[in-house]
């Protein structure tokens, strides 16, 4: 009988090889010819599941998207259940940050697509994507908190999300770029959350 292929396996594979590329050499390193080597195919693997390099890289930014979300809730799992809001959304913060090798190399390839997202128009529908969901989302569950007196009445949920995401944002890249320590990064953010809810209890 002929050999069964996992088709999205293959296909996993190759974005992984991707990602290795973009990490370690840049977004602009990244070629059909240079995956394929990297992937240990042949030019014609690629091309038969990916027929343009654009399909790849589309496939390959919602792999490293999925594999951070994934990350932070295995990260936030052991601190489950909160003790309190604020340090409920502590966790959160701190989560989203580049704190091992395996996320600071995540965040250095999200942070090369976003880098090609202005010259890339479906890696910029994407990111315009992702954002709006965390945006609605973390808005969302401000707006609920604030109905049962867990979030500042004064304050509007929408904007503060919007700061939240930009202050994660911000904190991210300047790990990756080493303006900032890991251990300052997880400080400013704890900082930030604590200016919103309060010092922990």
């Amino acid at each position: 009988m002929p050999k069964q292929v996992d088709h999205e396996q293959r296909r996993r594979h190759i974005a992984e090889a991707v990602l290795r590329i973009t990490s370690r050499d840049g977004l602009e390193a990244v070629s059909l010819r240079d995956v394929a080597r990297e992937a240990g195919v042949s030019m014609g693997s690629v091309q038969h599941y990916f027929k343009t390099k654009d399909d790849m890289l589309v496939f390959a930014l919602e792999r490293i998207v999925e594999s951070a979300r994934e990350r932070i809730r295995t990260r936030l799992e052991p601190m489950l259940p909160p003790t309190s809001i604020t340090g409920l959304f502590r966790a959160i913060a701190v989560a989203g940050l580049p704190m091992d090798e395996e996320s600071v190399e995540e965040a250095r390839v999200i942070i090369a697509f976003d880098s090609r997202s202005h010259v890339a128009p479906r890696l910029a529908e994407i990111n315009q994507r992702i954002y709006a969901e965390s945006l609605e989302s973390l808005a969302g569950q401000f707006t609920e908190l604030q109905k049962i007196g867990g979030f500042p009445e004064e304050r509007d949920p929408h904007r503060e999300a919007g700061v939240f995401l930009a202050v994660a944002d911000g904190l991210r890249a300047a790990v990756v770029l080493g303006s900032l320590s890991k251990e300052d990064a997880a400080r400013i953010a704890e900082y930030h959350v604590d200016s919103v809810f309060g010092p922990p209890e």
